[in-house]
């Protein structure tokens, strides 16, 4: 079953379904007609609406100024189902072309897709675009609960108290920068979604979310400087802040993928370690 959309008289649906866009919030790829015309777009329903809906709603038109590709708002229904409805991207996900497990993979252009992929990021940051506060600064430290997760590590402990950095730059940040966010059509960067949890944040730690490794794919130094050379076409960071981040991105990694059985957890506490030892 899904949801009954009261639509505006100018978009009709003809065919809906869930779609995989988005962790947390319901997604359904649309198929009918805006405007009279056939189309395909999107309909996202919150499931925090009263603090996620109206910040990607007024940022959109925003980035869209500032030309950063990003969907259009077709329409908010603020009663039953608090949802927005949004035009497609065109092209795929940029996790379908550097992930050599997916069929789309694309070897020989995965260093250019991730420097595009850098200098968008370094873009949305430059842009002189002051807004609330982000939502999700409480990833800026440890919970209590990562505190105790982390009481055998103490080194990783005390390297993070003595090295946390005294100031943090805020930009206009994404706050979930990832492969899965950003399309590509024709070479090129045709859309960034999901900024339901966009603000001003700390700009080494929005940089760091994107520079994670995985296990099969992103984990090389090339791949690193790849994006780091895009970032660089717009922006600036610091060397010292963006470790500490880099280290802290990944113990929260390793307590949310903790028992797992992925080797996700092992892997993130020992990208952290060796950070910890470099800095």
């Amino acid at each position: 079953m899904h949801p009954q959309f009261d639509l505006p008289g100018n978009i009709e649906i003809h065919h809906l379904e869930a779609d995989t866009i988005g962790e947390h919030n319901k997604c359904f790829r649309c198929q009918g007609n805006v405007d009279g015309k056939p189309a395909v777009f999107f309909i996202k329903v919150y499931s925090s609406p009263e603090i996620n809906l109206p910040i990607e709603r007024d940022i959109l038109p925003r980035l869209a100024a500032g030309g950063i590709p990003v969907p259009k708002v077709l329409f908010e229904q603020r009663h039953d189902v608090l949802c927005l409805g949004f035009s497609a991207i065109e092209g795929m996900i940029l996790w379908d072309l550097i992930d050599p497990r997916r069929a789309p993979y694309q070897a020989k252009r995965v260093l250019y897709h991730l420097e595009e992929y850098g200098a968008i990021l370094g873009k949305i940051h430059s842009l002189p675009i002051a807004t609330t506060p982000l939502t999700r600064r409480a990833l800026y430290a440890l919970s209590d609960e990562e505190r105790d997760y982390l009481k055998n590590q103490p080194d990783l402990l005390e390297w993070l108290a003595a090295n946390e950095p005294g100031e943090k730059v805020e930009v206009l940040a994404h706050g979930d920068f990832h492969t899965a966010h950003v399309f590509f059509h024709n070479d090129q960067v045709s859309g960034v979604i999901d900024w339901e949890s966009t603000g001003m944040g700390w700009r080494e730690f929005d940089l760091a979310w994107i520079l994670r490794a995985r296990q099969v794919f992103l984990n090389t130094p090339e791949e690193r400087e790849a994006i780091l050379k895009g970032y660089a076409r717009h922006g600036t960071w610091d060397d010292a802040s963006l470790s500490w981040a880099e280290a802290l991105m990944y113990l929260h990694y390793a307590f949310w993928t903790r028992g797992s059985g992925s080797g996700y957890e092992a892997f993130a506490l020992d990208r952290a370690r060796a950070i910890s030892k470099k800095l």
